[in-house]
């Protein structure tokens, strides 16, 4: 969608320049046909520069200095991620859609209104007896708007004598629009204007197209005659009547403007030269903001001989915010940042970022972050980049525990570019260590993490430290270390593309590099042995019926239904990160939680018989007893 949006941009700027060209040095000159193919010229120019790309990249062939990527060990971490399933119909296509339904509409009414001026001219042909004068065909009519030109027909009007002085200046008037093909002219006008009706350079385009039709045929008519006694007719015959959009009416609106063309004198030689010659300059300046893409070196010297493009996704947004620090920061906000810092350096390496959100809502300004993630996936899915890069920021219990942490598809899973996703990985871990610690690649086995697992393309996620560790929050808010981070990314982008091209500037080091998480570093959402209540299922259920309190407010309304709490059962047993997942209302979610804070220490998971830190999911139902 960008792109088209971008071209339709380039579009009206450059006609928006073109025309400010013409309006400033041209209009209202006796330069007519000079001014006629002009016009014409903007039409077509607008339309093709933007379609136009030239690179200037001050020389920079896209320089790549010799680069190793060491291939790093996968630390496998079990984990169920969100079990979602792509529908065939998205809600991305919701703005496309109502965005080409009012293209549509605009295209509609423009064909309605060219189908009555042609039908009108079609009815007349087939009312009015036409006589044949060479190639041309003379109808006899008393219609409205008469006479006028279309084409190779002359639509007179018998109420003006065609024998007459008069008469014969109005009839050459119109010869000279059929020999010089301006029916032509004024079709070609309508149907870029049928196109591009949103544009409104093209209307005045038209107008003034038109009124120079009239200034050369007005030239032609004067004949032996003065300009003033050709002037006077214009006046005692000039009648306000509505015309048609296609043909040339003798009688029109343009009448103080054709009389003063009549009356001004001839345009001196300097004045039409210096008002030529500054065209090559609005030209140039026109080219230069529309078809050429200027290009910076990158600060490393890491440009993409071609253009790269990649979808960069910021986590989060909208209603769900990911970690959310005591100052107010979020996840969101920072991953935000981040995603936009790429974007706008993106062009200093060739690479072409596009964002899956741009504020801080959710992708497409949905709510429901599940479809959010169908969103990020069928996105970039049908944008097919070189690599899809969700930004994340770390968060844990410990505030001790830092660093990047770098994940891929699950290499049990579908994915079917894992290979390319681990080279990219590496690629991205070597460039970041020199700057941050860098805890690892790893990937999550069983159900894995959606956008990376449905992605079509080689997806990574990255998380840019820990917001609960002070040391990375205070580094990663800096907007200087944004553009660090930022920088990083962007060549590590340019190096993987390469790579994946063949450039031999970018190896592969088959010496492994080994890298272990420490101890309680790994939160696990799947894990050989899951944590559960002490005593199991019955005992959590007499824990239930003694503690629980169904809410007042929710027996008043009867509201029944399950609450879904997601929390962290720690290695030493004790509840963290307690978030309500789902809620009917009416209090039921607020008093689910408070009966797990309740609950005390639980029996933790355990992964090789060690316990782990482990994300759990528990499910309570509120259910009332009908009286009848």
């Amino acid at each position: 969608m960008l792109p088209y949006l971008l071209y339709l941009f380039k579009m009206l700027v450059s006609s928006a320049i073109l025309l400010g060209y013409y309006w400033i040095f041209l209009r209202d000159q006796r330069f007519h046909q000079y001014n006629r193919y002009y016009l014409l010229g903007v039409l077509i120019i607008s339309m093709v520069l933007p379609l136009l790309h030239f690179d200037l990249s001050f020389f920079n062939e896209g320089i790549i200095s010799q680069t190793v990527i060491r291939t790093i060990e996968v630390i496998s971490v079990y984990g169920e991620g969100e079990n979602v399933e792509v529908s065939p119909v998205g809600s991305m296509l919701r703005s496309i859609t109502i965005l080409k339904l009012i293209y549509s509409a605009g295209i509609g009414v423009g064909f309605w209104g060219l189908g009555i001026a042609l039908r009108r001219i079609h009815r007349m042909r087939k009312i009015y007896k036409g006589e044949q004068l060479d190639d041309i065909t003379i109808y006899h009519t008393r219609e409205k708007g008469t006479p006028f030109s279309f084409f190779r027909s002359v639509f007179w009007n018998d109420q003006v004598s065609l024998n007459s002085r008069a008469g014969q200046q109005i009839f050459r008037h119109e010869l000279y629009h059929i020999r010089q093909y301006h029916s032509l002219d004024i079709l070609f006008c309508q149907l870029a204007i049928l196109v591009c009706w949103f544009n409104p350079f093209y209307y005045l385009i038209r107008n003034e197209l038109r009124a120079v039709h009239e200034y050369l045929a007005d030239q032609h008519a004067i004949g032996n005659d003065g300009p003033l006694e050709y002037a006077e007719i214009l006046l005692e015959r000039s009648i306000q009547e509505k015309q048609l959009a296609l043909t040339h009416p003798f009688f029109q609106s343009q009448l103080k403007r054709r009389i003063t063309m009549l009356t001004i004198k001839p345009f001196q030689k300097s004045g039409y030269l210096s008002r030529v010659l500054a065209l090559p300059l609005v030209a140039s300046l026109s080219f230069l903001l529309v078809a050429f893409v200027i290009r910076k070196p990158s600060e490393g010297g890491f440009v993409a001989k071609e253009p790269v493009t990649i979808v960069v996704d910021a986590g989060h947004g909208g209603p769900d915010p990911g970690i959310k620090l005591p100052d107010g920061q979020t996840e969101q906000q920072l991953a935000l940042q981040i995603s936009r810092k790429i974007a706008s350096l993106g062009p200093d390496y060739n690479v072409k970022v596009l964002l899956t959100r741009m504020d801080e809502s959710l992708p497409d300004n949905l709510t429901d972050p599940f479809e959010a993630n169908k969103w990020r996936v069928l996105y970039s899915n049908s944008i097919k980049p070189a690599l899809l890069l969700s930004v994340h920021l770390n968060g844990s219990d410990n505030n001790s525990l830092n660093g990047y942490e770098l994940h891929v598809p699950r290499s049990n899973g579908p994915h079917q570019h894992l290979n390319a996703s681990l080279t990219a990985a590496q690629i991205l871990q070597n460039q970041l260590s020199p700057v941050v610690k860098v805890n690892g690649i790893k990937e999550r086995q069983n159900k894995g993490i959606w956008v990376l697992d449905k992605s079509e393309t080689p997806a990574l996620l990255i998380e840019c430290g820990f917001l609960t560790n002070p040391g990375d929050y205070e580094f990663i808010r800096e907007t200087k270390n944004q553009e660090t981070i930022a920088r990083k990314i962007l060549e590590s982008a340019v190096l993987f593309a390469e790579h994946q091209r063949g450039n031999k500037a970018v190896q592969i080091d088959t010496v492994p590099m080994s890298k272990t998480p420490g101890k309680g570093e790994i939160t696990f959402t799947q894990a050989e042995q899951m944590p559960f209540y002490p005593g199991g299922k019955e005992a959590w259920q007499k824990f239930l019926n003694t503690t629980l309190r169904y809410p007042q407010e929710a027996i008043d309304s009867e509201t029944t239904g399950t609450v879904l709490l997601g929390f962290v059962v720690r290695a030493d047993s004790t509840l963290a990160d307690i978030s309500i997942i789902s809620d009917p209302g009416k209090g039921l979610g607020q008093e689910a939680k408070r009966v797990l804070e309740a609950s005390g220490k639980w029996a933790p998971a355990k992964q090789k018989g060690q316990a782990v830190n482990c994300y759990f999911k528990q499910p309570i139902t509120f259910h009332l007893e009908r009286e009848f």
